[in-house]
């Protein structure tokens, strides 16, 4: 039940109790805070482990160190999945560079990374990702095989050839190791997301570049496979 605040507090927001204070476009309102049923997915959880471990390594940071991170977030702009650049807080860059390394299978950092060190322009060759059972072959290019560059692999499901709009589809399935070259299979790690495939669909497959010395990103590269 939703109730109408007026007064003092109708600038509450937030979370009090049991009981949620918010606004929308007819002013502000409180309503009783529902616990979440829908279990959490083993993807949401394996963020939300990195997000802890992240978090938890950066209260450990020195006063020095967490000052490098600041220097570092109002100098240098951070790369997110869709490829928009930004400029973080300190806080919150280490975090994504961190979330980054774990994802590529790399440790956690601490000292914040020199510039030169993701400002590196890699020699681009073609790259290939493949379902050999059923002989997809998507090819990449520019794709990199500095071996201070791994990737992380995103996949959509089978969508619709109607659908054009895939932001809310990326699901991380698998990370390509720095050096890597020829062709790098995703069929068990894309089937473990995405056991079925429909027939007349679209799926997408983007490959976001990841520096394994600092955790920054580059602009992604993305294709589609066809399913007949």
């Amino acid at each position: 039940m939703k109730i109408i605040l007026g007064g003092m507090l109708s600038v509450a927001s937030g979370k009090l109790g049991g009981s949620i204070y918010a606004r929308n476009h007819y002013g502000a309102y409180s309503r009783n805070y529902a616990k979440p049923t829908k279990p959490l997915t083993p993807t949401q959880l394996n963020a939300q482990d990195l997000f802890r471990q992240a978090m938890d390594a950066w209260k450990t940071l020195t006063t020095d160190q967490v000052k490098s991170w600041h220097t570092l977030a109002s100098n240098v702009p951070y790369i997110d999945n869709i490829g928009q650049s930004m400029h973080l807080t300190a806080m919150n860059l280490f975090v994504r560079c961190n979330i980054n390394l774990q994802m590529v299978g790399q440790s956690i950092i601490t000292d914040a990374p020199n510039f030169p060190v993701f400002n590196v322009i890699p020699k681009f060759i073609s790259a290939r990702i493949t379902f050999p059972s059923i002989q997809w072959n998507l090819d990449f290019a520019p794709f990199t095989t500095d071996s201070n560059i791994a990737y992380k692999i995103f996949a959509t499901p089978a969508l619709p050839l109607t659908v054009n709009f895939i932001k809310n589809y990326w699901r991380f399935i698998d990370f390509i190791p720095p050096g890597t070259v020829d062709e790098y299979s995703v069929e068990i790690s894309y089937a473990n997301l995405f056991p079925f495939l429909q027939s007349n669909c679209n799926v997408w497959f983007k490959l976001v570049p990841v520096n394994v010395l600092s955790g920054f990103q580059q602009i992604y590269l993305q294709n589609l496979q066809y399913i007949p």
